[in-house]
């Protein structure tokens, strides 16, 4: 069985917020030994509008993502496109600019780009502004990040 894990890891930029929002995803895979369906997982991606260079590693059930500098990829159409061929995301991590924001106790990250909002847990940025963080999409659907620097490399 292979897995697969994407990350995302938060650091304080100085500077304004580049317009792409999505850096690299790296996701963790089960392919539940299907190798053809494994290797179809890059291609896959690779026809995505904003997807410069797509790595797969079989062996460690991972792929991982760089974007255009100038993309609105936005991340659950592109973790799904995953287990399109019957993989099973196991983690996914990325690394997006974008803006904290807090709401009374709330904190919120607002991806650049195409302005996609996630709710915060974890080791949070200090104040709110402009960031580019790298942590885990614990729950891509429900728009949750974790940042606690687990996220696998």
């Amino acid at each position: 069985m292979r897995t697969a894990t994407i990350c995302l890891t938060a650091w304080l930029l100085s500077g304004a917020v580049a317009r792409a929002q999505l850096q690299e995803v790296r996701v963790e895979f089960d392919d539940g030994g299907c190798v053809t369906c494994a290797e179809s997982i890059e291609t896959r991606l690779g026809r995505v509008r904003g997807v410069e260079e797509t790595e797969l590693d079989l062996e460690k059930g991972v792929v991982r993502l760089r974007l255009a500098e100038d993309n609105r990829v936005r991340l659950l159409p592109l973790v799904s496109r995953v287990g399109q061929g019957g993989a099973k995301v196991l983690q996914v991590c990325l690394s997006v600019r974008g803006a904290v924001e807090k709401d009374g106790d709330a904190v919120k990250f607002r991806t650049g780009g195409v302005g996609e909002v996630f709710g915060l847990e974890g080791d949070l940025p200090p104040a709110a502004g402009e960031v580019l963080l790298e942590a885990e999409a614990v729950d891509v659907e429900g728009r949750l990040l974790r940042v606690d620097g687990q996220c696998g490399g």
